[in-house]
């Protein structure tokens, strides 16, 4: 038994595409942490402006590079080689910026990330995996207006120790009974909760979790004659029926109007 929100909304989508890009495709997350290095020289630990984002994020033409260098900052991003010649200081940082800015481009292309909330979100992730790769690992943690599933209160159990001259045995089915008995209640009381609040019981499948096909089609170019071959051997596993072709390009175009990537 499982609960899910009452509807289906863009960020439930795009949380969902990135949560089964983690798992389907790990490889995404670790090109980008390839960007790292390249991110660092040419931010060097300032903040970016929305402007800096934006040439280096979105397909769009940059303005002359008196423009970009003034954004860059130069004289304190690279402020170490203030003694060097300033035109070889200027052109030392636009050819960081113009290869950070291939680099991305050539992530998102490769992967088929190919909209504007990909590039910006992940974007800003790649910063934070270059300064704080301690608390980000995980490419849904990208989407700044994620889709959370709800939770209950955190389960917590405790029981008295076990004392010398107790059978262990007996100490063991003790502690199993009162866990299973506890872990029960919190069910109930949460399951309560939930039905209280804007959660229903899950009955069927639902479509968003079907998201995970369009990774297979858009990032790892699996063609869609063996997905539906995938599909249905899921299917049979589960002893239901598969789908076809119409169906799985009926999701997608659903898919795309909620901003997701179909190539």
């Amino acid at each position: 038994m499982k609960f899910v929100d009452h509807g289906l909304t863009e960020a439930h989508y795009r949380w969902k595409f990135l949560q089964y890009t983690d798992q389907i495709a790990p490889e995404v997350l670790q090109t980008l942490k390839l960007l790292c290095p390249k991110y660092d020289e040419v931010i060097n630990g300032y903040s970016i402006t929305d402007w800096l984002t934006w040439w280096l994020t979105d397909e769009v033409d940059c303005p002359d590079e008196t423009e970009i260098l003034a954004h860059l900052a130069v004289e304190y991003r690279y402020k170490s080689e203030k003694q060097n010649d300033p035109r070889l200081v200027n052109q030392t940082a636009l050819e960081n910026f113009f290869s950070l800015k291939k680099g991305y481009s050539d992530f998102i292309e490769q992967f088929g990330l190919e909209t504007v909330w990909l590039r910006r979100d992940l974007f800003r992730l790649l910063g934070d995996l270059t300064y704080k790769p301690k608390y980000f690992n995980s490419l849904v943690l990208a989407y700044l207006h994620a889709y959370f599933p709800g939770h209950g209160d955190q389960f917590e159990f405790t029981f008295d120790g076990w004392k010398i001259e107790l059978d262990s045995e007996d100490y063991e089915t003790a502690v199993r009974e009162a866990f299973e008995n506890e872990l029960r209640q919190y069910v109930n009381r949460t399951k309560s909760q939930f039905k209280k609040g804007k959660y229903k019981e899950a009955t069927k499948p639902r479509a968003i979790d079907n998201v995970k096909w369009l990774v297979y089609w858009t990032v790892k170019r699996i063609e869609k004659e063996e997905i539906l071959q995938m599909i249905l051997s899921e299917a049979f596993e589960k002893e239901k029926e598969g789908i076809d072709l119409k169906t799985l390009e009926f999701h997608f175009r659903t898919f795309k109007k909620n901003g997701l990537p179909v190539r």
